[in-house]
């Protein structure tokens, strides 16, 4: 079996069965000991599970034990938080940290890396990161408890798609008009953190307007560097279980709010007078 990586243009169609080469393209040749602390439905997870992939560092991937924040897990990360990075013995918490180790750790190994030697393409990286850390990734965030029905408040999901929509035009301007990637040719620090959160986005988009973002009318240079991503065998792979997790998850968000739909009241009215309330009975 060669170690030849596979370029998107070889990866239009990923299926299940394919991720079997992925076990091909994280052989270095120097044996790696990587645990990689994440959680499928953590897109800062899989941003860095799309590092590993992408840099050919073979890695296992497993759940922080009694779920993130727990007394066993910050036994291990004092952080409690997801991803973290166990490399020989030492550990690295936050994604932004976690893709600088990788970077200056594995910069042997190929493909090449993830950094420009350009200041400006790397300027720009970062930039988009924090873009995406302090501004894009929270306010999609803030749309979680809406998911569901019954505490969905639609003039706040409406100001936060504002809100979301303003740091996708600033994206839009400073990205690479020629792409493939964010900075252009070759991938970087963004093209890890962004396919993730774009797929989260589309699908609350999905959920809550019926359709996702229309990026070749709002953010047509955004949207050529999506259909990079989903035709790369690094962004793909690691994708198909964080979208399962996804839709897991809105899942029962929706399943949870049907439930307390059913179960409440209906307040019937009286002929005359005011509305009557019915109270929820007691359950044991």
């Amino acid at each position: 079996m060669s170690n030849k990586f596979i370029e998107p243009s070889e990866s239009a169609s990923v299926t299940r069965e394919s991720l079997s080469s992925l076990r091909m393209i994280q052989q270095p040749s120097v044996p790696v000991t990587v645990t990689l602390y994440c959680t499928d439905v953590s897109i800062y997870s899989t941003s860095i599970k799309i590092a590993l992939t992408f840099k050919r560092v073979p890695f296992t991937a497993v759940p922080p034990p009694d779920g993130y924040g727990s007394a066993a897990y910050k036994a291990i990360v004092p952080s409690g938080k997801v991803p973290a990075l166990i490399h020989n013995d030492f550990v690295v918490s936050e994604s932004a940290v976690i893709l600088e180790y990788l970077e200056e750790n594995f910069s042997d190994l190929s493909p090449p890396l993830l950094f420009h030697r350009n200041s400006q393409k790397n300027a720009t990286t970062r930039y988009a990161c924090r873009i995406h850390d302090l501004y894009l990734e929270p306010a999609i965030r803030s749309l979680f408890p809406h998911v569901d029905l019954t505490k969905r408040d639609k003039i706040f999901v409406d100001s936060k798609f504002q809100i979301i929509f303003e740091h996708l035009e600033e994206l839009e301007r400073i990205c690479d008009s020629h792409g493939p990637f964010f900075c252009g040719e070759q991938m970087t620090f963004a093209d890890c953190v962004l396919p993730g959160t774009m797929m989260l986005l589309d699908m609350l988009m999905e959920e809550f307007n019926g359709h996702g973002v229309d990026y070749f009318k709002k953010f047509k240079k955004i949207g050529f560097i999506r259909e990079t991503h989903f035709n790369h065998f690094a962004i793909t792979s690691v994708l198909i279980n964080t979208k399962e997790a996804m839709q897991a998850w809105l899942g029962r968000a929706k399943s949870r709010s049907q439930d307390e739909s059913m179960m409440k009241p209906t307040t019937p009215r009286s002929s005359v007078g005011s509305p009557r309330v019915s109270s929820l009975p007691k359950l044991k």
